[in-house]
């Protein structure tokens, strides 16, 4: 590399493992029958987590 070059971004190329708390698709699916309940259709997940919370879930 010649000084005053950009050397080309290499980050994407990388292979990395995926993160031990990725939410797997039986837990994501369950997320989603939860939130497309009627109850929380109009409410944020900032206000469902606490809804949810309170009810032991």
């Amino acid at each position: 590399m010649t000084e005053g070059s950009i050397k080309v971004n290499q980050r994407p190329l990388v292979q990395r493992s995926a993160p031990k708390n990725k939410v797997g698709d039986e837990e994501k699916e369950e997320v989603f029958m939860v939130v497309k309940q009627k109850e929380y259709t109009d409410l944020s997940p900032t206000q469902i987590v606490p809804i949810l919370a309170d009810n032991g879930l």
